[in-house]
């Protein structure tokens, strides 16, 4: 009770200050930076960024700051897209969804289509690019006080795991697989700078910061899923004979790998990580992690699926799966997750949205092409990522899983987006024309006094 009158005091003093200076265009910016920020600084229990992304997104519609446009979607993905909301919605009318669940997951998606709206020049990106660095660098910095006792976290902050894992982004299976996807976005600065120039021992230095804190994430689908990203970024770069122009720099990132696997193989420090590894995966496996990777859960929500063509409803699946130390761990697997929550045609319209994302970025992928700043190599790596750890874990509902689908979308489907408002009425904010009653025809403009 305590937390809640905690929490609604804070959102109580923060609403009416961050709505105050919204119709300022340099103000909603810096709000908007500080949000990308927040997706790694999530040490906050009440997850404020699902909260603020709706919030931002109305606010930028209402005062002009975002231009409204659609997404350039092909006609049969425009289809699949249509089918996977569709039954989506179905599956809320047919079964039993958790509310709380529903609107992670509409927050997620209005995130999606917010970052597609705000990211339209390298300049922009480049302080995203910054903000989420910075946030992860903040929120290793939080995690470490915690851990020795420096600072300890308030009630409205998750408490620190015992295990000393790293305590951050909602839980530390999300924070491994996010740093994954940093770790390639930085990689590819490092290599081919285009959104920060020079530095290169620095950005070797945040690589290694990165590289330690996934370790003590202890989250074997991250590990994975960067060793499969590196692999596809690596091989695309031997495809390209860019390894030889790059050759110090890739030995040197090498040769960080190896140090820190001999840290692994030998150091008492690194003695939860080296367990990590070998023994949960390969000797003295727990129950929970026996039944983990014999894909328990995941067989559950299938058994739940069957019986349900048309889905349980977002969330059912979580809460009918089995808990370990009271946190459900749902499927356990992304795609079966969908199965089970939204139904059999949702789940058959996601896995052909991601086959036909993953051919339409393949081709720039491979010529190594940029837009604003981006990398068509390292989203299709961080694509590859998520791909392999939504095998292991459930993503669908975890906002900050959805930035580099949003990438993709920029790179790929914004060629020639119109906005939807009238070329007339594109320089005038939208508050301006609600509030002018003298128009027509889609042109707003003042009568002559």
């Amino acid at each position: 009770m305590e937390n809640l009158i905690n929490e609604n005091i804070l959102y109580a003093v923060l609403c009416p200050l961050l709505l105050m200076f919204m119709p300022i265009r340099g103000y909603y910016n810096f709000i908007v930076y500080c949000m990308f920020a927040l997706l790694m600084v999530g040490i906050v229990g009440y997850d404020p960024v699902s909260i603020i992304i709706p919030f931002l997104f109305a606010c930028g519609v209402i005062f002009g700051h975002l231009r409204i446009k659609f997404v350039n979607y092909p006609p049969l993905l425009q289809i699949l897209i249509i089918i996977f909301l569709s039954f989506t919605l179905i599956s809320f009318l047919v079964g039993d969804p958790v509310w709380n669940w529903v609107i992670r997951f509409l927050s997620a998606l209005i995130f999606y289509y917010f970052a597609y709206l705000f990211i339209e020049s390298e300049q922009r990106m480049r302080r995203i690019f910054f903000a989420i660095l910075i946030g992860s660098l903040v929120s290793s910095f939080i995690a470490v006080m915690a851990i020795f006792n420096i600072w300890t976290p308030g009630p409205l902050f998750f408490p620190v795991f015992s295990s000393f894992r790293f305590a951050g982004l909602y839980n530390t299976t999300i924070l491994g697989i996010f740093t994954a996807i940093l770790i390639i976005w930085l990689l590819d600065e490092t290599l081919k700078p285009k959104l920060w120039h020079g530095f290169i021992l620095l950005k070797i230095i945040i690589l290694i910061i990165l590289f330690i804190q996934i370790l003590f994430t202890l989250t074997r689908s991250a590990w994975l899923g960067l060793s499969i990203g590196l692999v596809i970024y690596f091989s695309i770069e031997l495809m390209n004979n860019r390894l030889r122009k790059n050759i110090l720099i890739f030995t040197g990132i090498v040769t960080i790998v190896f140090a820190a696997s001999l840290l692994i193989s030998s150091s008492e420090s690194f003695e939860l990580v080296r367990d990590r590894i070998i023994k949960d995966s390969l000797t003295d496996r727990s129950i929970q992690e026996g039944e983990r990777e014999s894909f328990y859960y995941t067989q559950n929500a299938l058994n739940l699926a069957k019986d349900h063509p048309f889905g349980l409803g977002i969330g059912q699946t979580g809460l009918l799966g089995s808990e370990v130390e009271g946190f459900s761990l749902g499927a356990h697997n992304s795609y079966i997750h969908i199965l089970a929550d939204m139904g059999w045609l949702t789940f058959a319209a996601f896995m052909l949205i991601i086959i036909i994302m993953l051919l339409k970025i393949l081709p720039g992928a491979l010529k190594r092409r940029t837009k604003y700043g981006l990398s068509y190599q390292a989203t299709l790596s961080n694509i590859i990522v998520l791909i392999v750890a939504g095998l292991y874990q459930d993503l669908i509902l975890w906002l900050p899983m959805w930035l580099v689908p949003s990438f993709l979308t920029i790179l790929v489907f914004s060629k020639n987006n119109k906005s939807i408002l009238n070329k007339s009425a594109s320089s005038l904010k939208i508050y301006n024309m609600l509030l002018d009653p003298h128009h027509y025809k889609g042109s707003y403009r003042k009568l002559p006094e």
